[in-house]
């Protein structure tokens, strides 16, 4: 059973450059994003498992699949990233998956919102991130939205994978930016 997911996620960045925000979706986003599910059948406690566990290893891949484009895009390296974990009983909150503390060798760190809006006042060089996220069966899309010097737009990242059942893995597709304030060095 494939899972199928939409969340909104929020990330603070230190050190290190992100994305902004644009009119654009990623290539499998629903036309509906609040449809957060198209299983209507019961399941098991080890079903919710399984697809938690999916859904944390596809959020996982695209993080460092980000961590990595950024690096060749802007030349920019991360000492930490923090992800605004909202939770606001709607269809695009951060899914109730745990990450792992390090994803290429960068440490993930799980705040609210309003520490993260709290963060970056007091410190506009860090970086805020909100990503969005559409998962199912055939494809997955992330959108990276990176602010900062006080919220300023600065560039959008745009990660889109298909399901290879051959490989039983997501395989990624070329990464897409949008740069809005963020200039290249």
């Amino acid at each position: 059973m494939r899972i199928i997911a939409s969340a909104w996620i929020s990330i603070l960045v230190l050190s290190g450059t992100m994305t902004a925000c644009s009119g654009q979706t990623p290539a499998n986003a629903n036309s509906d994003p609040t449809t957060a599910t198209r299983d209507t059948g019961a399941r098991s406690a080890d079903d919710g498992k399984k697809e938690d566990a999916e859904l944390t290893k596809i959020y996982g891949l695209a993080i460092a699949d980000y961590i990595k484009a950024v690096k060749a895009e802007y030349k920019i390296s991360f000492d930490t990233l923090f992800f605004g974990k909202r939770a606001n009983g709607q269809a695009d909150d951060f899914p109730d998956i745990t990450l792992p503390d390090v994803i290429e060798n960068t440490p993930i760190r799980l705040i609210s919102p309003e520490i993260g809006l709290q963060k970056q006042k007091e410190r506009k060089s860090m970086y805020y991130i909100n990503l969005v996220g559409w998962v199912d069966e055939e494809k997955a899309g992330f959108i990276f939205v990176t602010f900062s010097n006080g919220f300023e737009h600065q560039f959008d990242c745009f990660l889109d994978y298909t399901w290879q059942a051959d490989r039983k893995a997501f395989q990624p597709e070329q990464p897409r930016f949008v740069n809005y304030l963020y200039k290249k060095q």
